[in-house]
């Protein structure tokens, strides 16, 4: 139980994570 809801998790912060780095890159890449 415990291990699937942190894998869960792990899944849902990645989605928000991924985004978000990708989005400060390419900022960055555009400076």
């Amino acid at each position: 139980m415990n291990s699937g809801g942190e894998s869960c998790i792990v899944r849902s912060l990645k989605k928000l994570i991924v985004p978000t780095s990708g989005h400060l890159l390419n900022e960055k890449a555009v400076e």
